[in-house]
């Protein structure tokens, strides 16, 4: 006891004398850490926040979370010239500027890579091995360094042109100059050797030395600093002469600080430096000096305290810096690098160092407990210590055997500060000690509590305390006289007490180890346990701490998380990592002053606001010791301090100095890699030019696709714990956030243009993080270029021209053959247009023609005698001939089209022949031409076709009389040749006319061909004859031959088959043999005038109506004349024309050709079949188309009747007749049938269907008595006139006479029915008058109604006598 007080009181009285310890905190970063070398010259902050490092080995580039040092290579004559980098300097450029000892000065190009090294003066001198020991630049923008060798050196940025000033010329000191400062008025000072100190005047280079006062003739006094601060002062400091300042009044330097009776130590002054808050930081041989005045009056000295932490690493600094947040940097002397953080951060740690009794005794801190003056005592399973956060320093308490007065055991589990001078300490297994805080001597050991141990103690007032211990029992301590008593109902429980709580109601709250929370209303003495018990109770039984805020609501720590009560519903709520919280394991609870919750878990500190939300969650990287803390190890001091107790230290902060709003860091993309490969810039393949920090573009070729990015933010604080979150453009659209990783990787990017985005924040709050973008444009291959594109371009142009020339060549072969199929076509067409023209043309000569023969044959056909009839006879027999040259026309177009097949008859060949030629004899007499036959048999059945010999033989004779002079001989000569075996007949037709030409010979028998130039006794024919006689023989397999000489005459020999197995079975025929064949008669053409009107003929409206349709005028008028004897005749030249009259007049007949303009007859027949108004009209056709596919078109589209020209007229009445005789009978089928049943006609034609719609409207509509044939006329949307003549063709009635004929029989239906009386029926069907009714009745029934009915009732009573 006595020694002890003897201790305090020599510390006492020493105090005075000892030297005062300035407490800062000093953070190192050494080689550990990346640092190339211990030893750094010079350090500076560039214009992006980046901090360069001159250190002994190398310069070192650093952002706050890493280092990247450059080097001098041998291989790379780019690399830093020399690894000892002396000095930095960045100019107003941003151009970082190097000098090195024995390497002379560089400057880093924009590669941010490499080095441009300033070889030699303007006048040659060579500096690339001079040491450079300082660098600035005036406002002038020159760089001015301070060499060892060469002395004062100037350089021009822009060119990098070094001029030397000269001593001799500019009347500098041959010492060796140490610094350069440059000042506010347009001068530069330099420092030299022994105190001398040189300012030049740079308008005109005129130099002024000065010589600082010498403090003592130990040290050197060169001066190593110079500083011209923010006052306009120029400080010096000097090597052991300490700091001088320039007095410009006196135009000297005096002494402000020097410490007598050092030799060098805080004398030597290396680096002088002013921060942002104008105080001044001088670094020296022994620590460092900050003074917030200029003459250094009162500094702070911090020295290298090895007990001591967070001191200076180290007693030389040998540079110091600060940089733009406030931060001061330190160079030392084989000490690494020292930073002073202007923001300290935001937790205190304080952690067990090996070693070190001014730190804690263990890394865990067991218990915690802060006294009123802001300090703690901390528990360890090693002791007690007492930690004075004012003095930083430790005191240490442990057991010490056979003193009574120290602690009973080490291993403290428990602390609780009672009162200023108590505090109660809870041994393992050694009880519980009360300590006097200020002798930290024991007073009493509490003997009730062993072997108990103390989880939680709560202090009440009046000198009461509530105890919890591990054996489930709650005390009551007096802490005025020590003595404890366990509380009644909770004693020895079976429950482990971890905490107790008492709530501003007086409630006691006990949490408990697994047995859940109990609840003590100690004002009614009410307890109530909650257990483990969803949804509404605690998520895990395991309590372990227990807070009430200020809102007086209950939170509840346990091993399933964070609960809080809600006191209205009687329920806790639940806070988990689905909440936010880093792990469910809460190890202690407090509140702030602020009012927010702080929860320490096994996985960091959350902070959490009144509202239970989770704010932010603090982990080592934040500055704790450790993420893991111990259980109820907290406390708070009244300012608000709070203590936390962890595995791995103490943890110390005030949650009021937390700035809330921190601000951006800047990010920049430091590096990149392809393919795992770094990329430097300006190298071979390197897609980089310059620096990445300072690239905002970059190309890469389609094969450098696998990349990664690194980033870093500038950012200098204690516990930086950045986060980052990056987004490639183009390839993704959400953020990555990757918290504390600094590198992205891409791989296999298509070509196109990207942008990558890098931001970083020091929370999860990227809303104000700045943001970095660099744009990635990824090449497509050398095949997917736009060069490459236009190749393709151009060779599918080539290959499109070369497709296209063969389709040329392919078309040009196709052209001619489609040119040849389009010939033939043509040729076809033609001949299909020619054989149109002959079909057309004999339709045209066949009228006229058949004005001619009609006519003709009634005349010939009257016996009477007439000296006329020889000339009628002649003008037949022409006709007929004429007649026969048209179908010699059609004959030829058959022929061409393939449609004339031969007809093969067995007949008598001879006889044949030999009529044939009879039927000219009458021509040979009038031509005075001998015509004859000579055959040698007399009769020869054989197989022909009787149509086509005769044709050949007409052709042949007819051609050979035609080119015989008066007097001459035809001579036919008929022969059978092999009649046995396959007879062939062979016909000889000679004359002895003019003969032909023999350059003529081969072309008689070619189309249209006529001998020309030549006197010729008849008019000169078609030259149509000879072919169609050539292509006939050839269709019935036979030849023909000519001989001919021209004056002679000609020979025609044929030859024709006439065997029956000559010809297919499909071309022999059964038609009698007896019959020789009559060309069909021709047709004249009769020329009428262009304009002649139509006639009408006007006869009795009795008689029927009969529409003619001629566009030939005379036939029309013919047919005309031929009807106007029985029938009333209407006339019409066309077929629109026709169809209008026929609509208008409704006749009872329609007689039409088939060819006519605007519409022919086919066309007027549909059109009049598909008009309801004269779909009843019978219609006959007349055509020259014989043919039998005609006949069928005809007949198909509804015409009644088919008669082909030239016609017999007395054929074409007698057919007219029938028809309308037929369409009479009709009319009185349906008359009966509209008598017998109106209601139920049977339907089947168009008649019957106008009929049914006609009797449907008068059924109808029969009731009313406005029913008329106006009504009916709209209704069915006909004229009057059509009308009437359909309902009078149909029915035989006119429309008025139909409805009261139909009204009438609906009446006898209904009189015969009965239930209806005279009058009554006569309403029913549409009578207005009943008497009118009677008459009508009476006329149409030939009885009157009342009549009707007596002799219906008197049939029906017979009928019924007769049943009976």
């Amino acid at each position: 006891m006595r020694f002890g007080c003897l201790i305090i009181l020599i510390s006492w009285l020493l105090k005075p004398w000892l030297p005062a310890q300035a407490q800062a905190n000093f953070q190192l970063l050494n080689t550990g850490d990346g640092l190339s070398h211990s030893t750094i010259h010079d350090l500076l902050q560039d214009q992006k926040g980046f901090l360069w490092l001159a250190t002994a080995d190398g310069l070192d580039r650093y952002d706050g979370q890493s280092f990247q040092v450059y080097r001098r290579s041998q291989r790379d004559p780019k690399s830093l010239s020399s690894n000892e980098v002396t000095c930095l300097f960045e100019d107003k450029q941003g151009r970082l500027w190097v000098g090195t000892r024995s390497g002379g000065l560089s400057q880093l190009d924009n590669t941010g890579i490499h080095f441009d090294h300033l070889v030699r003066t303007s006048t040659g001198v060579n500096i690339s091995t001079a040491t450079i020991t300082a660098l600035d630049q005036d406002r002038s923008g020159k760089i001015w360094a301070t060499t060892n060798e060469l002395g004062l050196l100037w350089i021009n940025p822009a060119t990098r042109e070094v001029n030397q000033l000269s001593s001799d010329k500019y009347h500098l000191p041959k010492t060796r100059p140490f610094t350069v400062c440059p000042d506010h008025d347009g001068n530069i000072w330099i420092g030299y050797e022994a105190g001398v100190v040189v300012k030049m005047r740079l308008s005109d280079y005129h130099v002024q030395t000065y010589q600082v006062p010498i403090r003592n003739a130990v040290s050197t006094g060169n001066v190593m600093t110079l500083l011209c601060d923010s006052r306009g002062q120029l400080l010096a400091g000097t090597q052991g002469w300490g700091l001088f300042r320039y007095n410009p009044a006196q135009d000297s330097f005096s002494s402000i600080y020097y410490q007598e009776r050092t030799i060098e130590g805080v004398n030597f002054a290396r680096s002088l430096f002013e921060d942002a808050t104008g105080k001044y930081w001088l670094g020296t041989d022994d620590g460092v000096l900050v003074s917030a005045q200029a003459d250094f009056g009162q500094p702070t000295h911090y020295r290298a305290e090895p007990t001591v932490r967070n001191s200076l690493s180290t007693h030389a600094i040998l540079c110091i810096r600060g940089d733009r947040q406030g931060n001061i940097w330190m160079g030392t002397w084989e000490g690494g690098l020292n930073v002073w953080f202007a923001r300290p951060s935001l937790f205190e740690q304080y952690t067990h160092q090996i070693g070190q009794p001014n730190s804690l005794m263990t890394p865990q801190v067991s218990s915690v407990s802060a006294d009123k003056q802001g300090n703690v005592w901390l528990g360890s399973t090693q002791g007690l210590t007492y930690l004075n956060r004012k003095t930083n320093t430790f005191r240490h308490f442990k057991h010490r055997p056979g003193d009574p007065t120290s602690l009973a055991g080490n291993d403290v589990t428990f602390l609780n500060s009672l009162s200023d001078r108590t505090l109660l300490v809870s041994i393992w297994n050694k009880g519980t000690d009360v300590m006097d805080t200020e002798t930290g001597r024991v007073l009493r050991h509490i003997t009730q509590l062993h072997p108990e141990q103390i989880h939680s103690v709560l202090p009440t007032g009046s000198h009461k305390a509530w105890v919890a211990t591990n054996r489930g029992t709650l005390w009551q301590l007096d802490t005025k006289t020590w003595q404890i008593e366990p509380v009644n109902g909770f004693t020895r429980t079976n429950n482990s007490f971890r905490t107790v709580l008492e709530g501003s109601d007086s409630t006691l709250w006990i949490g408990t180890l697994g047995r859940g929370l109990i609840e003590w209303r100690r004002r009614t003495g009410q307890i109530r346990r909650h257990h483990f018990t969803l949804p509404d109770g605690l998520d895990d039984s395991h309590v372990t701490c227990l807070l009430e805020d200020r809102q007086h609501r209950l939170w509840v720590g346990s091993l399933g998380g964070l609960h809080r009560f809600n006191t209205s519903r009687q329920r806790f709520e639940l806070i988990s990592t689905d909440n936010g919280l880093s792990n469910d394991a809460i190890m202690s609870l407090s509140q702030d002053q602020r009012g927010n919750i702080w929860a320490a878990t096994n996985d960091g500190l959350c902070q959490l606001n009144e509202a239970g939300q989770v704010v932010r969650t603090y982990r080592k990287s934040d500055g704790l010791p450790g993420n893991d803390f111990t259980e109820k190890a907290v406390s708070q001091s009244p300012d608000g301090t709070l203590f936390w107790g962890g595995k791995y230290g103490l943890t110390v902060f005030n949650p009021v100095r937390f700035e809330t709003n921190a601000q951006p860091f800047p990010v920049y993309i430091t590096g990149m890699k392809l393919f795992n490969r770094a990329v430097v810039p300006g190298a071979a393949d390197s897609p980089l030019t310059r620096n990445l920090p300072d690239t905002k573009s970059i190309t890469l070729r389609h094969d450098q696709t696998v990349m990664t990015f690194d980033f870093a933010t500038v950012a200098f604080q204690a516990h930086r714990n950045i986060r980052y979150a990056y987004r490639l453009d183009g390839f993704e659209k959400a953020w990555n956030f990757v918290g504390p990783q600094q590198s992205a990787t891409y791989t296999n990017l298509d070509p196109g243009t990207y942008s990558f985005r890098v931001k970083a924040a020091t929370s999860d709050d990227f809303a104000k993080a700045s943001e970095t973008v660099l744009q990635l444009i990824v090449l497509p291959p050398w095949y997917r270029t736009y060069w490459a594109y236009f190749l393709y371009a151009g060779l599918v142009a080539s290959l499109l021209m070369l497709i296209r020339r063969m389709i040329q060549i392919r078309e040009g072969y196709k052209t001619e053959l489609r040119i040849e199929h389009i010939e033939t076509e043509k040729a076809r067409e033609l001949d299909r247009l020619r054989s149109g023209f002959f079909t057309n043309i004999s339709h045209e000569f066949r009228t006229p023609l058949t004005l001619i023969l009609t006519p003709l044959e009634q005349f010939l056909s009257d016996r009477a005698p007439d000296p006329r009839r020889l000339w009628f006879q002649t003008m037949h027999q022409n006709a007929n001939r004429l007649l026969r040259l048209i179908n010699q026309l059609l004959d030829l177009s058959k022929l061409e089209s393939g449609l004339l097949r031969p007809e093969i008859n067995r007949q008598d060949v001879l006889e044949f022949v030999r009529r044939v030629v009879g039927s000219f004899e009458l021509i040979a007499v009038q031509q005075r031409v001998t015509l004859r036959v000579e055959t040698e048999l007399t009769t020869f059945p054989a197989f022909f076709d009787p149509d086509i010999v005769e044709k050949i033989l007409y052709n042949l004779i007819a051609n050979a009389l035609k080119f015989t002079a008066e007097g001459g001989t035809v001579t036919i000569r008929c022969q059978v040749r092999n009649a046995s075996e396959s007879p062939e007949l062979l016909l000889e037709v000679e004359d002895t006319g003019i003969g032909i030409p023999t350059n003529h010979v081969t072309h008689i028998f070619d189309r249209f061909y006529q001998v020309n130039g030549q006197h010729q006794l008849k008019k000169a024919g078609t030259g149509i004859g000879l072919a169609l006689t050539r292509e006939l023989i050839e269709l019935h397999r036979g030849s023909i031959q000519v001989e001919s000489q021209l004056g002679v005459g000609t020979v025609f020999t044929v030859s024709l088959p006439v065997s029956e197995l000559s010809f297919p079975i499909d071309w022999l025929s059964n038609r009698p043999a007896d019959v020789v064949p009559v060309a069909d008669k021709p047709e004249i053409w009769l020329e009428t005038a262009p304009n002649e009107t139509i006639p009408v003929v006007h006869m009795s409206s009795d008689l029927p109506l009969v529409l003619i349709v001629e566009d030939h005028d005379d036939l029309r008028h013919y047919l005309s004349d031929c009807f106007s004897q029985n029938y009333r005749v209407l006339q019409a030249t066309n077929g629109r024309e026709a169809l209008e009259q026929a609509e208008k007049e409704v006749p009872d007949l329609i007689v039409s050709d088939w060819l006519m303009p605007d519409m022919d007859g086919v066309q007027l027949c549909e059109a009049i079949k598909t008009n309801e108004k004269t779909s009843h009209v019978p219609l006959i056709l007349l055509t020259s188309k014989s043919s039998t596919e005609s006949k069928l078109q005809g007949l198909s589209v509804g015409a009644d009747d088919y008669v082909t020209k030239p016609f017999n007229v007395d054929l074409l009445r007698t057919r007219a007749k029938n028809l309308i005789q037929s369409r009479q009978k009709l009319r009185e089928k349906y008359g009966r049938m509209i008598y017998l049943q109106p209601s139920d006609l049977p339907i089947e034609s168009a008649e019957e269907q106008f009929l049914k719609k006609v009797l449907s409207l008068i059924e109808t509509h029969i009731a009313d008595p406005d029913l008329d044939i106006q009504r009916l006329e709209r209704e069915l949307g006909m004229s009057n006139t059509q009308l009437y003549r359909k309902l009078r063709a149909l029915t035989g009635k006119g429309g008025n006479d139909l409805i009261r004929s139909i009204r009438l029989e609906r009446a006898r239906q209904w009189l015969r029915a009965g239930g209806h009386q005279v009058a009554e029926t006569a309403y029913l069907v549409g009578f207005n008058d009943p008497n009118y009714f009677i008459r009508a009745f009476r006329k149409e029934f030939g009885v009157s109604p009342g009549e009707y009915i007596q002799s219906t009732k008197s049939q029906q009573d017979m009928g019924d006598v007769l049943k009976a």
